[in-house]
């Protein structure tokens, strides 16, 4: 329902591009758009970004996204799928889009937007106890270090961008996937009652440690790399904003991966999962560690992109994320473990008239700026 409410700013927007340029085809357009005012090309601009930031999951749209993940008929895969492909064609929609209004599109108000989202969704994944939706609410966050990457003025940034949208896809599509069958096998998602997943499911416990190690930027493996060109060459406050969105990422996997060890509390016999099901995210584990050896022959691959990194700069980093997974253990073991207040607040989402209201209030803030300011 939701949805179909958000396409039809979708629709609205197209049709004013149609009036205005008398062509649907992008190429064309963006030739007619571009000798037009920024003021003219506002209303159709806020109109479609309005659907582009809802089928993102930007804030304020963020509710929608962790409970499609925990609903509980909803497939792994599915959950996967929505993940590490969905939302990826609404940020390719995003960049299709930016492109062809010119200099109607506001980059700033992205870049903002990101960092919103980014701090956001890292906060709320915080205050989880289910894994599931610590992984949906990371969505968010990540979805938000994507959008500073690809809205940025560095070219180093922009491709990390673009790089982090495959690195998302491979390590939450594994997340996903090894938290379906983790929450199958032990018939909890509760990140406080599942322990010694290592122990009981070794093949599946490893594709998740390199996930886990991808996702938060862990040296050699794939969000290194992503992360590392994302901040490349960005002013001080964006530089900083993302080391704290990457500080959120490691508290909430710090808790997540208690999970990894110890024994279970739960009583019965846990199964073991099959084979077929254990062997895909042990190789997307494995791709979450190639990809950060091999990453910038990766990107040159993909994009045609020659990028090179600096070692200094990157045991930099390395020293920053060092520096941060033990600020992040502290920060959990003295303030966010047992904290009840913590899991009041992450139970807050946005009912179907709020989100409505949203849209409407997403759209006036766009529209305004690219009008006026």
């Amino acid at each position: 329902m939701l949805s179909v409410i958000a396409m039809q700013f979708y629709l609205l927007g197209l049709g004013y591009v149609y009036m205005m340029t008398g062509v649907m085809d992008m190429a064309y357009a963006t030739e007619r758009i571009a000798a037009m005012s920024r003021a003219d090309l506002a209303m159709p601009y806020a109109l479609i970004m309005t659907t582009i930031g809802f089928k993102c999951a930007l804030v304020p749209f963020f509710s929608w996204t962790p409970k499609v993940r925990v609903y509980p008929q909803a497939p792994t895969a599915v959950m996967a799928i929505l993940s590490g492909l969905q939302i990826k064609s609404a940020i390719y929609l995003l960049l299709r889009f930016q492109g062809i209004f010119g200099v109607g599109a506001s980059m700033e108000l992205f870049l903002i937007i990101g960092v919103v989202a980014g701090l956001f969704g890292a906060f709320m994944a915080i205050c989880q106890t289910d894994i599931r939706m610590i992984l949906a609410y990371h969505t968010i966050s990540q979805v938000g270090l994507i959008i500073i990457g690809i809205n940025s003025q560095s070219y180093y940034s922009n491709i990390g961008g673009l790089y982090h949208i495959v690195s998302h896809a491979i390590f939450k599509t594994t997340l996903f996937l090894s938290a379906g069958i983790i929450v199958h096998s032990y018939g909890t998602g509760d990140v406080y009652k599942i322990r010694g997943v290592l122990k009981r499911m070794p093949l599946v416990a490893t594709g998740s440690i390199a996930a886990v190690l991808g996702i938060t930027g862990a040296p050699l493996f794939i969000g290194s790399i992503s992360k590392y060109f994302i901040a490349y060459d960005v002013p001080p406050l964006l530089n900083i904003a993302t080391i704290i969105i990457s500080l959120g990422t490691i508290i909430s996997f710090i808790k997540y991966s208690y999970i990894f060890s110890g024994s279970s509390d739960l009583t019965g016999d846990i199964p073991v999962a099959e084979k077929s099901r254990t062997v895909p995210t042990l190789i997307l584990g494995a791709l979450c560690l190639m990809g950060g050896i091999f990453g910038v022959w990766f990107i040159e691959f993909l994009f045609h992109a020659k990028v090179s990194i600096s070692m200094t700069g990157y045991i930099q980093k390395s020293l920053i994320f060092a520096a941060s997974a033990g600020v992040g253990l502290f920060i959990y073991r003295r303030f966010i473990k047992g904290n009840a207040a913590l899991v009041r607040i992450g139970a807050v989402n946005f009912g179907f008239k709020a989100v409505c209201f949203s849209m409407s209030a997403f759209f006036a803030v766009i529209l305004i700026t690219v009008a006026f300011l």
